[in-house]
């Protein structure tokens, strides 16, 4: 496992987005569930956190690997410390609630979902807030691809907070660039790192991004606004975020609405050095938003 490793693509902000070689993109297609680079971050998740204790997944999630991958699979089971096949961990089963979340520490597993077709034992529409009885009611709730495909995304990241305890963790894994059409929406790093702070209650613990290629890494993002060089920029083919964040309060999410890194801490600055200003001396709107421009974009 290569958590931590140095990403192949564009951080720098500069890569060229031509980078599109014949047949590379649609060759993967995502899905709901857990494949190679789910299993990576699952078992990593799992090594940094401990056990999962009762789990929730928002959408039943299905296994997507293949019998070809399963000395892959197994490998990334023994480096990972679980000391499982593949096989044994998940049971022989063909969704990852019939064995391989138990396999990786959780003590029981629920699914919610918008419909009750697969077994959920929650079934709402996460557009819509979800009844205060539902709070605080699992130690882990893993979204392994469905946010992307809610339209409302404040309401169902508050839902997913809401439903964690206090101590609990939400692990989250979902397309990051390079998707175009398979849900509403791609995430940036900034998304959780703005998001899952101790305003709304939460700590982020780590972010990944991966590219969907044959080794499978994960490659740690810091929180961009604090990121020397900024933003990542493009990247060589589909690429997933995936991230963990811990509960430490349960608080009402959004009672102010996130604001994007770089944008707050020019903001901030501009505040701090308008305070330092002597009395007699009023900053001008004029001077005070080409302050915030030259520090946004030199």
């Amino acid at each position: 496992m290569q958590a931590g490793a140095k990403p192949p693509f564009g951080w720098s902000g500069k890569a060229a987005c031509d980078i599109v070689r014949s047949g590379k993109h649609g060759r993967e297609q995502r899905q709901m569930g857990i494949d190679m680079w789910s299993l990576q971050f699952l078992i990593e998740a799992r090594n940094r956190i401990g056990s999962f204790g009762s789990l929730l997944q928002i959408g039943r999630q299905e296994l997507h690997i293949s019998k070809n991958d399963h000395p892959m699979a197994d490998r990334y089971l023994h480096e990972g410390g679980v000391g499982l096949t593949y096989r044994q961990a998940t049971r022989g089963g063909s969704y990852a609630d019939e064995g391989l979340f138990q396999s990786l520490g959780a003590t029981d597993v629920a699914a919610a979902d918008a419909s009750a077709y697969e077994g959920a034992v929650l079934v709402h529409d996460f557009n819509d807030p979800i009844e205060v009885r539902w709070h605080q009611r699992y130690d882990t709730v893993f979204d392994g691809g469905s946010l992307e495909h809610i339209f409302n995304v404040p309401t169902t990241l508050a839902n997913e907070m809401n439903l964690v305890r206090v101590g609990g963790h939400i692990l989250s894994a979902v397309p990051s660039n390079n998707w175009l059409g398979h849900g509403f929406y791609q995430f940036s790093p900034e998304l959780p790192y703005r998001v899952f702070t101790p305003n709304n209650g939460f700590r982020m613990e780590c972010a990944f991004l991966t590219e969907m290629t044959g080794d499978h890494s994960l490659y740690l993002v810091e929180d961009l606004a604090r990121r020397a060089g900024g933003e990542i920029g493009c990247t060589n083919t589909n690429t997933n975020l995936q991230f963990i964040a811990t509960k430490t309060a349960h608080i009402l999410p959004f009672r102010r609405w996130p604001q994007q890194g770089d944008y707050q801490n020019a903001w901030d600055e501009f505040a701090s050095n308008e305070a330092a200003l002597p009395v007699d001396v009023p900053a001008s709107p004029v001077a005070a938003r080409r302050s915030v421009f030259q520090k946004l974009f030199g």
